[in-house]
């Protein structure tokens, strides 16, 4: 297949190899205008007729994958039925080519016990990115030194009972005493707990938690 797109050119194909039967057919010369969910729908429509399809994969955002698509068959007769009918098919005015995948898709492998898990390919460490990552990385009682009372911000200020409402939230907490909204200002309250282990395990708990739409930022207060 060319790669610049000649369009005049592209039903000119080299017929394609003879790889093993496979449940599997690898489909290509497809057009690149279609989205993914259309291509997805009229694949499907295009080949359920010739037996069950476990799954159609195809990426046509991804520059690699552009004109190319996977249809895996629950078996092989389907799969060989479909590549000899739609053998050169125009699809969205383009014939497409048709044969067997060279692998087997991750479903099928499973079914008959031949699936293989795949490592992940690890990115070689970055000694400036790990420095970087360590120094944005903040423990959980920044914003004061760890005591027994927390500091709550971005609390509803329109909620006249938000002390109540925070007092729902923190009672679940072992060692939880009270909720005291600040006077004149209920976006912020301060909240007590015995001591400050008890106190730590409810700011790493609903750290981020959204109230009302609004995610809380919790801190130690200060003394």
């Amino acid at each position: 297949m060319e790669v610049d797109g000649d369009k005049k050119e592209r039903h000119h194909i080299k017929p394609p190899e003879n790889n093993a039967p496979n449940p599997t057919l690898y489909v290509r010369n497809i057009s690149e205008k279609v989205g993914k969910e259309e291509l997805r729908k009229s694949m499907w429509q295009m080949f359920n007729q010739f037996g069950e399809i476990v799954d159609i994969y195809c990426k046509p955002r991804v520059l690699r994958c552009k004109g190319q698509a996977w249809v895996c068959f629950k078996d092989v007769a389907s799969s060989t039925a479909a590549m000899r009918a739609m053998q050169g098919y125009t699809f969205y005015n383009q014939n497409i080519q048709i044969e067997f995948s060279r692998s087997k898709s991750d479903y099928i492998a499973k079914l008959d016990g031949s699936f293989i898990e795949r490592k992940k390919k690890r990115k070689a460490d970055d000694p400036a990115k790990k420095k970087r990552t360590r120094m944005d990385k903040k423990p959980a009682h920044m914003g004061g030194t760890p005591n027994k009372i927390l500091f709550v911000e971005h609390c509803p200020e329109d909620r006249p009972d938000v002390e109540q409402l925070l007092h729902c939230y923190f009672q679940h907490f072992p060692g939880f005493q009270e909720v005291r909204v600040v006077p004149g200002n209920t976006g912020f309250a301060f909240v007590e707990f015995v001591d400050e282990t008890c106190a730590g395990q409810a700011l790493s708990g609903l750290q981020d938690f959204s109230l009302e739409g609004r995610k809380l930022k919790i801190s130690f207060a200060k003394k």
